[in-house]
């Protein structure tokens, strides 16, 4: 008589060796089916164990229909992974569902999904699959031999409109707080700015316009924010006059992440965020800083600032990266909380990378500087360094006679005219380690 038997967690674990995390789903009621004991406790465990290299060998095969023989297919555009929902043993055959997830990307301008590249990617936080979404699902089919499982027949299919069903039931899912809270007052803000939020909120949830967001979802995005092209056009950026008015920002307490290429009007808008894993900042001028206040940030990236001092009075920043390839700071002030330091490139001059300027210091990572002299003054703080280059030469070499390192990393060839560099001046510091070559750009520590 034919048996149809539920397999369990430990079941599911084995059936799949593509490296997913196993629940078990629910099953049809106990008059049809029986769940196994689990795998500990079942009498076919090593039936059960020889699934697992049969999966894994059918792991490439999965994607694609067909019967007697395995097809080799392409995994789904953003595939992250697979995960067994079900399986079901019929005498001498196990019928195994498969649910692959992904990325799935929306366009507010079309009010479409799509498993291709996109703008707004879908953040599926109440996904079993979080941040990710079930974009496929396979049926495999397996006969039950004397040695082997072989596999007899798959069933696949892409699912239909993944994203845009998420963000439907995620709108009615959440239906009580967005009718308890106040919409937003669109007119209060600059436009560019409340267009460019609302469709970065269509990623959480189905918002028909802007002038349906709630102070619920600006409160509960914890997303990231781009300002740059995305809001204002290329031309209003270059104007020497033009500063946009992000106030917006300030009832978006929950960021984890700002990056903001154009002048602001105000830079307190980021005052009340405490969460920010990240602030990046394009061209930072002395007027940035007067107004500058962050709750907290594991990170702030000034990206070619023009400032004459960077005053972090009011910046709860953790670390500080520095990047002025192009420009000079003219000094540092109140950066005492500072605790890492990374000089990525930078004209600054590097008399001012001392500790009297960083006293809370705790790590240092600096690159393309000419003269490390100074780092002398920051004693038992761990340093690493990476040059390459013309950062790479003997001048810079002879810098660092002295100073104790924790790891250099030197790539000298990296550019069309090195300047004058003898190797045996590195392996003469005083360095725990010294990695020569491209390998370098693959070791940096973060502290």
């Amino acid at each position: 008589m034919k048996t149809a038997t539920k397999l369990l967690l430990a079941l599911l674990t084995l059936l799949l060796a593509v490296g997913c995390r196993q629940t078990p789903s629910a099953g049809p009621p106990p008059s049809e089916t029986q769940s196994l004991p689990s795998l500990e406790e079942s009498s076919d465990s090593q039936a059960l164990a020889n699934l697992e290299p049969v999966i894994a060998r059918l792991e490439p095969n999965l994607c694609t229909n067909w019967e007697e023989i395995p097809t080799v297919s392409e995994k789904p555009p953003g595939f992250a992974g697979s995960r067994i929902v079900d399986a079901v043993r019929e005498e001498d055959t196990v019928v195994v569902e498969i649910e692959h997830y992904g990325n799935v990307f929306f366009d507010p301008d079309t009010m479409e999904d799509n498993l291709d590249y996109g703008l707004f990617l879908i953040q599926a936080k109440n996904s079993p699959y979080a941040p990710h979404l079930a974009v496929a699902r396979s049926t495999l089919t397996l006969r039950e031999t004397p040695d082997d499982y072989e596999a007899i027949a798959c069933s696949y299919q892409l699912s239909l409109h993944p994203g845009l069903t998420y963000l439907k039931e995620e709108t009615r899912r959440l239906a009580p707080q967005l009718e308890a809270s106040e919409l937003l007052d669109v007119s209060r803000y600059d436009e560019r700015l409340v267009n460019y939020v609302w469709k970065v909120l269509m990623s959480t949830r189905l918002i028909e316009s802007p002038r349906e967001i709630t102070l619920y979802d600006l409160e509960q995005y914890d997303g990231a924010i781009e300002i740059d092209y995305n809001v204002i056009d290329y031309g209003s950026m270059e104007d020497p006059a033009f500063a946009l008015d992000a106030s917006l920002l300030e009832l978006m307490p929950n960021l984890s992440y700002a990056l903001v290429v154009c002048r602001l009007t105000d830079y307190s808008v980021f005052q009340q965020m405490n969460n920010l894993e990240k602030l990046v900042l394009y061209s930072a001028d002395d007027e940035t800083f007067r107004t500058l206040t962050v709750g907290k940030t594991g990170e702030l990236l000034l990206y070619d600032p023009v400032a004459d001092v960077v005053d972090l009075q009011g910046v709860n920043a953790e670390a500080l990266r520095l990047s002025s390839w192009s420009t000079a700071v003219g000094g540092f002030a109140n950066c005492q909380h500072v605790k890492r330091l990374y000089i990525m490139s930078t004209r600054t001059d590097t008399a001012l990378i001392n500790a009297k300027n960083f006293p809370g210091v705790q790590y240092i990572n600096n690159g393309r500087i000419r003269d490390f002299s100074n780092l002398s003054t920051f004693q038992g703080v761990p340093i690493d360094l990476y040059l390459d280059y013309q950062a790479c030469r003997d001048e810079t070499l002879n810098s660092l006679e002295g100073i104790a390192l924790r790891d250099l990393y030197l790539h000298p060839e990296n550019g069309s005219y090195p300047l004058e560099y003898h190797r045996a001046l590195a392996e003469n510091l005083n360095t725990k380690r010294v990695v020569f070559g491209p390998e370098m750009y693959f070791q940096e520590r973060t502290g």
